[in-house]
């Protein structure tokens, strides 16, 4: 029997589903609440305001993209193949939970360097891998930084891209590793 969602749960994916449908500008903690079935003052119950929900979402999705990273093993693979598995496996977490994709546009919403930081850090496992990726290549760290952006640009720009893309995630995988791949060389 699957696990009742607690109010703030309910919360926090009515709020990404919002900022899915209405941007991060449109959003409404009102039409957040009503999504929930609860009243217009619930929200106040759990977070300080709209930019404490907002926050709340993106350790939400860190939570789960981390719980998800700890499912895969990268033990045995050359860490270049560590970091395109993670970008593809990262496209699949998204395609499974739709209203995660909201996550990517609060990053241009958010301008505090710390919480910026915080939306775009990486997960451990992966910052594992780009670490051993530069120490094998002897890479310095601004080039190391030049590689992550680029690898990062392929697969944020690959979410959107899939998230309307009829033909779904998986016959597209093959293509991001590869250019991930390349893109490390």
């Amino acid at each position: 029997m699957a696990e009742e969602l607690s109010t703030r749960e309910k919360l926090i994916i009515a709020g990404m589903d919002d900022i899915r449908f209405h941007g991060v500008q449109g959003f409404s903690l009102r039409r957040a609440a009503a999504a929930c079935g609860v009243s217009c003052a619930a929200p106040y119950k759990h977070f300080a305001d709209k930019y404490e929900l907002f926050m709340a979402m993106i350790d939400y999705v860190g939570d789960q993209w981390a719980s998800r990273l700890k499912e895969m093993s990268f033990k045995g693979m050359r860490p270049d193949e560590a970091i395109a598995d993670s970008a593809c496996e990262y496209l699949r977490f998204l395609n499974d939970n739709p209203h995660f994709h909201a996550m990517l546009l609060l990053n241009e919403a958010l301008t505090e360097d710390a919480n910026r930081a915080r939306i775009t850090n990486l997960s451990v496992p992966v910052k594992r891998a780009f670490v051993c990726y530069a120490r094998d290549r002897g890479l310095t760290r601004q080039a190391l930084r030049e590689r992550v952006f680029t690898v990062r640009s392929l697969v944020l720009g690959a979410a959107l891209i899939m998230s309307s893309d009829w033909l779904g995630v998986e016959p597209r995988l093959s293509t991001l590793r590869a250019s991930v791949l390349k893109a490390l060389e």
